[in-house]
C-alpha cells in the first residue's frame, strides 16, 4: 500500500464515445497523487486504442484486461492491481468534477479511518433529464446535506457508485468488491451501513453523472427495480430479522414483486394491502389492533402514497416503534 496514493477503479466496455471526456477529467485533477486501474471488460470499439494512448502519455494509468466478464469481475481484477491507500471507483461515461479527489481525500485526512467520504452529484445531457432521476439527484442531495444517508439505506442507494472514497483497511473490513450480488454499487453501501461506517459529505458537487440511452443503469437487468428490492430482501433477512414475525404493508406493483420475492425464498410474511372495498379508517384499525397484539414483530413499508406513509409512521410512533428497528421502508 502506497501511503496518500488514490486508487480510481475504472471498469469500461464500449465507451470511446464519452471515454475521452472522462479520461481528461481525472488528468485535471487537482489532487495529482493517483493512479488509475482501467480495465477493459471486452470492449469491441475504440475504447482500449483511447485508453492505451493516455496510458502511453501518462505513467498513472495501468490498463489491464478483465480476467472475468462483467462489471464486477472488472472492479475486482483493477482492486487487485491497485496500491493505492485510499480507494475510488469512477465510470467511464462520467466526468469528475476538477476538485473530486481533492475534496474527498481531504474528508478522510481529517476523520481518519471509519468513514467514507461523499458529496453531491448532478446529472447532466445533451438532451432533458428524466423525471425520476431528478428527483433521485434531489433526494441523494438531500439526505446527504443532512447527513442522513443510513436513516434511509432501505430506501434508494444512499452513496451514488462514483461519488465515495474510502481507506483501503476499511474497504477491507466491508469485503470489497467479493460480493457477487446486484446492483454492485447499492451491495457495497449496505455493507458499509453494516461494517458500522460513518458517512462524512462535502457541499460540493463531486461528481456528474451523464445520462444517456446506453447507460447499464438503464438497460441492464441487474439495475431494474426487481433487482433493487432482491437485494433489499436479501439484506433485511441476513441483518435485521431473525424469530420475529414479518408483516409486509405494500400496495400496487411492489406489493406483487416483494411478496414473490419472499415466497421464492420461503420467508413467511403477512401483508397488508389496502384495496378498495377496504376505508381508511377500517385500516387504521387493522393496523392498531395489528400493532397491539403482534408485540414480537418487524415491519416492511412498501407503498407510494405519502400520506399513507406518514399515516403508518405516526401510529408507529403511537406504539413505540422505530424506523430501522422496528419497521423499515422500501420506498
Amino acid at each position: 500500500m502506497k501511503k496518500g496514493l488514490i486508487s480510481i477503479l475504472l471498469p469500461f466496455k464500449n465507451s470511446e464515445l464519452y471515454f475521452k471526456d472522462c479520461l481528461d477529467s481525472i488528468i485535471d485533477q487537482s489532487e495529482g497523487h493517483w493512479e488509475l486501474i482501467a480495465i477493459n471488460d471486452h470492449s469491441k470499439d475504440k475504447s482500449m486504442e483511447i485508453i492505451r494512448d493516455y496510458s502511453f502519455k501518462d505513467g498513472r494509468i495501468k490498463v489491464f484486461e478483465n480476467t472475468g466478464n462483467g462489471i464486477i469481475d472488472a472492479l475486482n481484477t483493477a482492486y487487485s492491481n491497485s496500491q493505492g491507500e485510499f480507494i475510488h471507483r469512477m465510470d467511464s461515461d462520467d466526468i469528475m468534477p476538477k476538485r473530486k479527489l481533492e475534496e474527498l481525500k481531504k474528508l478522510l485526512h481529517k476523520k481518519g479511518k471509519g468513514y467514507v467520504s461523499t458529496g453531491m452529484v448532478k446529472y447532466f445531457s445533451k438532451n432533458d433529464i428524466s423525471v425520476g432521476y431528478k428527483k433521485y439527484q434531489s433526494w441523494l442531495n438531500d439526505i446527504n446535506q443532512m447527513g442522513m444517508q443510513w436513516e434511509n439505506i432501505y430506501k434508494e442507494c444512499v452513496i451514488a457508485s462514483p461519488a465515495w472514497m474510502i481507506h483501503r483497511d476499511d474497504f477491507e473490513n466491508c469485503e470489497a468488491f467479493r460480493s457477487d450480488l446486484y446492483p454492485e454499487d447499492y451491495d457495497l453501501v449496505f455493507r458499509m451501513y453494516k461494517s458500522a461506517l460513518k458517512v462524512i459529505s462535502s457541499t460540493e458537487i463531486v461528481h456528474l453523472w451523464r445520462e444517456h440511452r446506453e447507460r447499464t443503469s438503464r438497460n441492464s437487468k441487474h439495475y431494474q427495480q426487481k433487482a433493487f428490492f432482491n437485494l433489499k430482501v436479501h439484506h433485511f433477512l441476513k441483518n435485521e430479522i431473525r424469530d420475529e414475525n414479518l408483516i409486509v404493508f405494500a400496495s400496487g406493483l411492489k406489493a406483487k414483486m416483494l411478496g414473490q420475492i419472499l415466497l421464492d425464498r420461503e420467508v413467511q410474511f403477512e401483508l397488508i394491502s389496502q384495496n378498495k372495498d377496504k376505508s381508511k379508517s377500517d385500516l387504521k384499525k387493522e393496523i392498531e389492533k395489528l400493532l397491539r397484539d403482534r408485540q414480537n414483530s418487524k415491519y416492511i413499508i412498501a407503498i407510494e402514497s405519502k400520506a399513507a406513509k406518514r399515516q403508518l409512521k405516526s401510529q408507529f410512533s403511537e406504539f413505540n416503534k422505530k424506523e430501522n428497528i422496528d419497521y423499515f421502508n422500501f420506498s
